[in-house]
């Protein structure tokens, strides 16, 4: 059996975004326990304790959604690390929707005018450099 070397930038991409995982997923389990401190709570009217208990249970589903996020992410990043062809597929898709949707935003632009602040540039230059950087590095994924 033959192993692949992991490239260094690719193992601290995969790193970043197994702990971008972890913390979105803590982020989201942190809302659960904070939704359900919105439920049942002490009201003195109907309306106070209808709204609560809708937003409670919106709240929750939304932190559950979040929690759910952070599972891919992990996911991904996972499977980034092993040397997925589904997780190199997966982040060539998503980094070039990045790029679209960051060429196609209206307040990136607004803000570089606003601001005067031209480092702004650099966000679609590493968004375009990691989508190349994946893409020369297809050979390392099975």
């Amino acid at each position: 059996m033959v192993t692949k070397k992991r490239p260094i930038l690719l193992s601290l991409i995969a790193l970043l975004e197994m702990l971008t995982g972890i913390l979105v997923m803590l982020t989201g389990g942190f809302f659960i326990l904070l939704s359900f401190g919105l439920l049942g709570g002490d009201f003195d009217t109907l309306l106070e304790t209808t709204f609560a208990d809708v937003f409670g249970v919106l709240f929750g589903v939304l932190s559950g959604a979040i929690l759910f996020i952070g599972f891919l992410i992990f996911v991904l990043g996972y499977g980034l690390w092993s040397l997925n062809y589904a997780a190199w597929f997966v982040t060539i898709i998503l980094y070039g929707l990045n790029f679209i949707n960051i060429l196609l935003s209206y307040e990136f632009y607004i803000n570089i005018l606003q601001t005067g602040n031209y480092s702004y540039l650099l966000i679609p230059i590493v968004s375009i450099g990691l989508f190349f950087y994946f893409l020369t590095i297809r050979n390392n994924f099975t």
